[in-house]
């Protein structure tokens, strides 16, 4: 009985590292992945603006 309860504890506490270590891993890709789409909406925002800014001086 207590061998079997033994390798339960153990197996929760595997699953435990395993969980937080896979959790971390996605928090650090999320992060990534969420600063490049900021950088991307950032660009984009900069491209319509120098855009919309150089047809203002033409039709001026």
């Amino acid at each position: 009985m207590k061998d079997i309860n033994t390798r339960n504890h153990d197996f929760k506490a595997i699953f435990l590292i395993l969980y937080s270590v896979v959790s971390l891993i996605f928090f650090e890709y999320q992060k990534k992945h969420y600063n490049g789409m900021i950088k991307m909406q950032e660009l984009i925002i900069q491209k319509h603006y120098y855009v919309s800014n150089k047809q203002k001086t033409i039709s001026l």
